[in-house]
Order: structure tokens, then sequence, then C-alpha cells
């Protein structure tokens, strides 16, 4: 439960009046408790037509009694005197009052301000990964302790990303740095070999189909690295306009058709007229990758299927393989950069290990959901949901 602030507060003011209630009757309890009291009170009694003028030097009251008038008066000597004499004491116990006053306004002000200086400690420890101390707080502070610790949970959370951020590129830069030394470290030996004369003349055609077939892999890398770039700024504004889904996918179907026949796989697609919020050029980019992805992993005579609806306010892209599908393990890594189930695999399809990725920003970036099934040898789908227009 928590205490009330008005508690301490109200302590404080009590023993300060306690404190300064028992100095004063200490002080003036010479006043009230005379040893001669015939030294300082003086009764005198006068007709009522007969009154003389007050004293200056008497403090007096009167009173009607039976048409005479009784004066009682002390004379202002006496206050004088006595409050000369207390002076030093008056002095002495006034320091105490204040040393007291300070020791016990520290004690229960130290106490009254305990919880907000151990919240203000608790935003401390963020930066030294320390956990919050949990402690009894004050109703009336409560909402500004609540509020300290919605900012500390905020703070961990930007620390967080920032931490994951740093993380992912640093591994970008050096999945990128080897992504583009491999190719170019063979362009640059084989060019060499010809350059000096020491390819034969049945290996300059072979050296330069290498040579072309490496620099298309550069240029497919370089080109997704751009455009992972460009999804990864948050400083452009979305550019979305009213697209057909099923035309981009036919048009890619058309482009990819292809690329079937080295393996004999069956590619199809199916489905009808369906109108998104999109850019054209990711949304291309984004079926491409998917339709890609599953040809180039698919097995011989394995099957394509490509199917576009519309599922409430959702315009749908679903892409099925039979192929050699992935592993549990690594289907929650298959979208971050230039991860691969199977390295070794990759290389031989000449695989960048961006698509994926350009997959699942060009979704974040159109606010559309993105979710994988996949059983290890008998095939994955990849299922993409994007808003619809007018939604």
């Amino acid at each position: 439960m928590g205490r009330k602030i008005y508690y301490n507060l109200a302590a404080i003011a009590t023993i300060t009046a306690v404190i300064t209630s028992i100095v004063l009757v200490f002080l003036f309890f010479d006043f009230y408790n005379p040893r001669d009291i015939n030294d300082i009170i003086k009764v005198d009694i006068y007709d009522s037509n007969s009154i003389p003028k007050e004293i200056p030097s008497n403090l007096s009251h009167d009173v009607k009694l039976d048409n005479k008038i009784v004066r009682v008066s002390k004379p202002i000597q006496h206050i004088q005197q006595a409050f000369i004499g207390i002076l030093p004491a008056m002095a002495g116990v006034l320091v105490l009052i204040l040393m007291s006053l300070y020791i016990v306004s520290s004690i229960l002000t130290s106490k009254l301000l305990e919880p907000i200086e151990l919240a203000s400690k608790s935003i401390g420890s963020i930066l030294s990964g320390e956990e919050m101390i949990d402690t009894e707080t004050y109703e009336e502070l409560q909402p500004f302790i609540r509020t300290i610790d919605i900012q500390k949970k905020e703070i961990e959370y930007s620390i967080d990303k920032l931490k994951e951020s740093e993380k992912i590129r640093r591994e970008f830069t050096a999945n990128v740095s080897h992504e583009l030394k491999t190719p170019l470290t063979s362009i640059i030996g084989f060019a060499e070999m010809i350059e000096t004369g020491m390819a034969k003349d049945e290996d300059i055609k072979k050296s330069a189909s290498i040579i072309y077939k490496e620099g298309n892999r550069l240029l497919t890398l370089i080109d997704s690295i751009i455009k992972l770039s460009q999804l990864d700024d948050l400083s452009i504004k979305r550019d979305l306009t009213e697209i057909d889904l099923f035309s981009i996918g036919e048009f890619v179907y058309s482009n990819l058709l292809n690329n079937t026949k080295e393996k004999d796989i069956s590619l199809k697609i199916e489905g009808k007229s369906t109108m998104i919020n999109g850019n054209q050029r990711m949304i291309e980019d984004l079926i491409f990758n998917l339709v890609d992805n599953a040809i180039k992993y698919n097995k011989i005579n394995g099957k394509v299927d490509i199917k576009i609806y519309s599922d409430d306010k959702w315009g749908v892209v679903k892409v099925s393989d039979t192929g050699i599908g992935i592993p549990q393990k690594h289907q929650n890594r298959i979208f971050e950069r230039f991860y691969r189930v199977d390295k070794s695999r990759s290389k031989k399809i000449n695989g960048t290990g961006l698509g994926l990725s350009i997959v699942k920003h060009t979704v974040e970036y159109h606010r559309g959901q993105l979710t994988v099934s996949s059983i290890e040898n008998e095939g994955t789908t990849i299922e993409v949901k994007l808003p619809k227009a007018n939604c």
C-alpha cells in the first residue's frame, strides 16, 4: 500500500510545533509564575466618576463593579527587565531549536524523498544493465513514478534497438565486404590471365564467360544493396499508388518462365485482379524474389504455384513450391541479410542472400503481413498480405 506524503509533512509540522511550544513555555514561565506577585501586580479601586488617566508606564485593565472601577495594572519596567534577563537564554535555546529542527527535518525529508531518489537512480541503472529497484511509494507520487517507469522501458527499448541496429550494421558491412570481394577476386584473376597471355586461346572464351557471370552477380548484389538501403531510409516518403497485384504477378511469371527449363519445373499462376495501394517497382521485386527463390531451391520436376486473391481488407500473394524446404530452426532467420540455410548450395545457384530480406522490408514498407510455412524436403509456402486499395 502506498504511503501518504502528507503524513510525513504533518509529522514535521507537529514536531516543530511541539518543540516551539515547550521552549516558549519554558521562556515565559517566569512571567506567569513570579516569586512575589505583589511586586508585579497592582490593584486600584476608583469611583466611576473619578478615574485617573492611564499611567503610560503601566499596562492596565479596568473592570466596572458596583459603581466602582477596579483597575489591575502591571509596570512596563518589570516586563522589560524580565525580557532583558532572558535574552541570553532565548539566544541559546533558539540555537537548540534550529539545530533540533534541522536534524528532525533532515531525517523526515530524507524519508520523504527516498522514493523519488530511488526512482531517479533506477533511470541511471539502465545504462549499467541493472534492474529497477522496487520501493514503497507515496500515493501522490505514484503517477510520477509510473511515468519514470514508462520512460525507463522506452529508453531500454531504444537502447536494445540501437544495439540490434549496430549489430546488423556490423554484420552487414562484414558480409558485403566478403560478397563483393569474392566476385571481384574472380574477375581480376581471370582478367589478369588474359592480359598476361597466361590463358590459352581455348580458355579465353571460358574466362570471359566467368568474368561476365561474376560481373552480373556483382551488379545484382549492388542493386540489392541499393534497394535495401532505400527501404531502410525512414526519411523517404512512402510513394504508393493503386496497382493491380495480379497484373504484376503475370508480368513476373512471364519473365521467369524461361528459368524453369533447366530443372523442368512446372510454374503456374492463378487468381484475379486485386487492387492494392503499393509501389509498383517494389511489388515487382517482391514477387520476383519469392518466385525466383522458389525456382532456384526447387527439385527437378518440381512445382511452383503463384496464387493472387483478395482476403477481407488484404491483397494476398501466396507462392508455394515443392522444393528442399527450410529446417524449423532456420525459419525465423531466413529474412536476415545474407543469411543462408545452406551456404554451399546458395553459392552454386548464385544467390546473394538478400532476396528474402528485400521481401521482408518491402512488406514492412507497405505495412503488410508476412508468414512462412515449410517442411524440410517437402516444400515451402510464403504468404504476403498487403492492404487493399480504399481500405
